[in-house]
């Protein structure tokens, strides 16, 4: 949900808002690569299997915002904010997958780089 956010302001030239000290990560995996993972494990996979789809990959979420603004040619500013008391409970400082048994099992790791992802979702390509 970060992702769409963060696009919206920076295209409108608000303050792109990261929330609390912006070091908290996530692991951004491209969706055609997790549309593509999921065909090939229904293809070979003829049982219930928990697997992640994952890149593997963490990113800050100042780092997030600098490069959708770079992408967005945004006069934005990134602006740190601290963290609302409705979202502290949830707030998870640091989320990244693991990969290793999709790769086992199918020889498959998602490849779209986060920078060439976002610029497909921004620019609809």
């Amino acid at each position: 949900m970060v992702i769409p956010r963060f696009i919206e302001q920076a295209k409108n030239g608000k303050n792109i808002v990261v929330y609390g000290n912006g070091k908290q990560t996530r692991d951004f995996t491209y969706i055609d690569d997790v549309v593509e993972a999921t065909i090939k494990v229904s293809e070979k996979i003829n049982k219930s299997e928990i697997i992640n789809i994952a890149k593997g990959t963490e990113t800050t979420m100042i780092d997030l915002a600098k490069i959708i603004k770079k992408i967005t040619d945004s006069n934005s500013k990134v602006k740190k904010i601290k963290t609302p008391k409705f979202r502290k409970e949830f707030d998870v400082q640091r989320r990244f997958g693991n990969s290793k048994k999709l790769f086992k099992l199918i020889k498959y790791k998602p490849h779209t780089k986060l920078e060439l992802g976002l610029k497909k979702i921004i620019y609809n390509d």
